[in-house]
């Protein structure tokens, strides 16, 4: 597959069951069905990452290079509830990195919060003087319930 990156496109290793790649249909277009966990796709097209691969070099280079806004998965700002939402247990301290790069004053569009499974979410823990913005998700349009739309 081409892309805008010289590497190799991060892979999402989550195992959400809200992800809405698990609800595509079958027989789309191959690239539709790639499931990324890349802060640089979220830059520059508005993809969503859960940050679970992230890293202190990727930090630097998001606040040195000033790549905002990010577009973040959070769900929950609980982290043991958040990394069995994400079904990996490095959602509960990639939570760091949401921290991280909010203090650095990079703008993050998030998506989450509400309810799942009868659990309260929090949502990004709002950060007065912060700048992050609530974005509807895409999971769980009743894509999966018979009848739904």
């Amino acid at each position: 597959m081409s892309s805008a990156l010289f590497d190799r496109v991060r892979t999402c290793d989550n195992h959400c069951e809200f992800c809405f790649i698990y609800q595509l249909p079958k027989g789309m277009r191959k690239s539709l069905y790639l499931k990324d966990d890349d802060y640089r796709l979220s830059f520059l097209y508005g993809n969503f990452t859960t940050l679970t691969r992230f890293t202190e070099l990727d930090l630097e280079r998001v606040l040195t290079e000033g790549l905002s806004p990010l577009f973040v998965s959070i769900h929950s700002t609980d982290p043991e509830l958040r990394a069995r939402m994400l079904r990996n247990e490095r959602g509960a301290t990639s939570l760091r990195w949401l921290r991280a790069l909010l203090d650095g004053g990079v703008e993050v569009a998030r998506t989450g919060g509400g309810v799942s499974g009868g659990e309260r979410r929090r949502g990004s823990g709002d950060h007065p003087g912060r700048r992050a913005r609530r974005v509807p998700g895409t999971g769980h349009r009743g894509l999966r319930a018979p009848g739904g739309e």
